[in-house]
């Protein structure tokens, strides 16, 4: 009919057609979209890959950020590294007086840095058992330090008598405290259990911590060479009516005290008011004894308790008496982080990470193996913040792993008889079935697996850690 518009009836095929052709448009656009947010986030969240990783910035100079320093220098060939220490470049007067255990898991992890072991094993003196080197911490950092300059001198640059004051964590730039801005793509905290790092993470918001004390003080009194009088590889049980402690061999020729005791509000043990309180005390704890507990604990330790009907003339160091009296006393710290980076620039290392006692002897090994962790993830993942997160998915689980099983400690030193008649059969039944702890932590197997393997003992330690511990009033609890 004419004036009127036509009607054009579309075959069934047609609708078809049409509906999968505005289907296709659709999902192109959500694909698109998809796209262009997830570009986006990608832009603003992941941060820098690690082959941009230019400028790393260490705080602290101690064992765990100078072997970082080492294995990421010598996989990275473009990277600049700044090391900021607040002490000299010659150490605190105390810090060589109490130095580490080197055992076969500080070797194996210091053997991925080409000649080094050889360095510190120069420097160090061996344990009557032979399972450890002992080293003083000034000694170990100084061959870190020499074997850094030597072969990555351009690229490592460690500057002394300087704390970091700020940290910038939006611009990623640290303060110096005489005002210097040192910009960085990646931030490592080793600055030690009492971290400044640690605590602007926090402050942040981004990590999360466990913290507490031991109810005891320690000291550390250095030796000179005594003559003849012990062995140069002696390893002697000290115990005084207000301390109790160990005296251990000192590279090449000396020897360390160490020293605990429980009355908090004191700067000494009882009774040593001055030099001449703390020779005599030192004397008689040092006078050959050996008791039945002794024995035992020597028989599971595989140190030597020498015993003899003399008595020893002890060998002192005037200077080194007055430093005792007058230094401020340590703590033994128990830290757990729920994570070790943040913001996927910010990583933490040694104490500052994870804080245990001193008895199994593993904080030095846990900051070597966790600083090797995180070199192997940076080489491993390409992206930055991916790297971080799998550096604390791995060194986390083994890090709160040994500050478990350092809390033996309580069990074997704090109790008393009916503790030692739980403690004892569980060691020697793990040694009977060749899974001694003081063997196994010195092998090839990780810590989680030693804490399984002492589980009973570490559930009983717990039990009086719990009533003995020290809160500290800024730490939360790990959710």
């Amino acid at each position: 009919v004419t004036g009127k518009p036509s009607i054009v009836i579309k075959s069934p095929s047609d609708k078809i057609g049409a509906m999968q052709a505005a289907i296709m448009r659709t999902l192109v656009m959500l694909l698109m979209i998809q796209s262009s947010h997830s570009t986006a986030m990608s832009s603003s969240t992941t941060g820098a890959t690690t082959s941009s990783l230019k400028q790393v910035c260490i705080i602290g100079a101690g064992p765990a950020g100078l072997v970082f320093a080492h294995l990421l220098l010598q996989q990275n060939p473009t990277v600049q590294i700044q090391v900021l220490e607040k002490s000299p470049r010659e150490g605190t007067p105390d810090a060589n007086a109490f130095g580490f255990g080197v055992g076969g898991r500080h070797q194996r992890c210091l053997e991925n840095i080409p000649g080094l072991w050889k360095r510190v094993h120069a420097v160090s003196a061996p344990t009557p058992s032979g399972t450890l080197r002992l080293v003083g911490r000034s000694t170990l950092c100084n061959e870190l330090m020499t074997q850094l300059e030597e072969k990555h001198g351009s690229r490592c640059n460690i500057s002394f008598g300087g704390a970091c004051s700020n940290i910038d964590l939006d611009r990623q730039v640290v303060t110096v405290d005489n005002g210097e801005e040192i910009p960085y793509d990646l931030l490592v905290g080793a600055d030690g259990v009492n971290s400044y790092v640690r605590q602007e993470l926090i402050k942040d918001g981004g990590i999360q911590e466990e913290h507490f004390l031991r109810p005891v003080r320690w000291k550390s009194l250095k030796l000179p060479n005594q003559k003849g009088v012990f062995p140069p590889d002696a390893f002697k049980p000290l115990s005084f009516k207000s301390f109790r402690g160990a005296l251990f061999p000192r590279y090449p020729d000396n020897f360390t005290a160490l020293i605990f005791w429980k009355d908090l509000d004191l700067a000494n043990p009882r009774g040593i008011e001055n030099e001449k309180d703390l020779a005599n005390a030192i004397t008689t704890a040092l006078q050959p004894k050996a008791n039945r507990w002794a024995l035992a604990r020597n028989s599971l330790f595989g140190s030597r308790v020498m015993a003899s009907d003399e008595n020893v003339a002890i060998q002192f160091d005037e200077s080194d008496l007055k430093r005792f009296v007058n230094s401020r006393p340590g703590r033994e710290h128990f830290l757990k982080l729920d994570k070790f980076h943040h913001r996927g620039s910010v990583a933490l290392l040694g104490d500052s990470a994870h804080g245990m006692y001193s008895i199994l002897g593993q904080g030095a090994a846990c900051a070597f193996q966790s600083a090797l962790t995180l070199a192997k993830s940076l080489e491993k993942e390409s992206n930055l913040s991916t790297a971080l997160e799998l550096y604390s998915a791995e060194a986390v689980p083994e890090a709160h792993a040994v500050t478990d099983l350092n809390l033996v400690s309580h069990a074997l030193f704090d109790g008393n008889i009916w503790t030692n008649l739980v403690v004892v059969p569980l060691l020697l039944f793990n040694k009977l079935r060749g899974k001694f702890l003081m063997k196994r932590l010195h092998q090839d197997v990780s810590y989680h697996q030693i804490l399984k393997e002492n589980i009973c003992l570490v559930w009983f330690s717990r039990l009086l850690w719990k009533r003995e511990r020290i809160p500290l009033l800024t730490a939360s609890k790990i959710a």
